[in-house]
C-alpha cells in the first residue's frame, strides 16, 4: 500500500466510422478515473495511462479494469503492507 500503480492502455477503433469515447479506470468495481474522450478514425489507436495509489485499507488483492463503452480489460494485483 502507498506506492502508485501505473496502468498503461491502448484503445483501438475497430469500427468502420470515426468515434469518440472516454476511457475509465475501475478498482474493485469503483470508478476511480475517467480520461477525456478521444476521437479515433476507423482502425486508429491511441495510448493512455492511469495512476492509482492504493490506500491503507487496500492490503489484499485488487482488480483494476480499464474500459470504454465497447470493451474492458482487467488485471488482478496483490498489495502488501509496507
Amino acid at each position: 500500500a502507498g506506492e502508485a500503480l501505473l496502468v498503461e492502455y491502448t484503445v483501438e477503433n475497430t469500427g468502420a466510422l470515426t468515434d469518440s469515447q472516454n476511457s475509465t479506470l475501475t478498482v474493485d468495481g469503483d470508478e476511480q478515473r475517467v480520461d477525456p474522450a478521444v476521437t479515433l478514425d476507423a482502425g486508429e489507436t491511441a495510448d493512455g495511462e492511469f495512476t492509482y495509489t492504493p490506500g491503507i485499507g487496500d492490503t489484499t488483492g485488487l482488480t483494476l479494469v480499464v474500459g470504454t463503452a465497447d470493451d474492458t480489460a482487467g488485471v488482478d494485483v496483490s498489495v502488501t503492507p509496507p
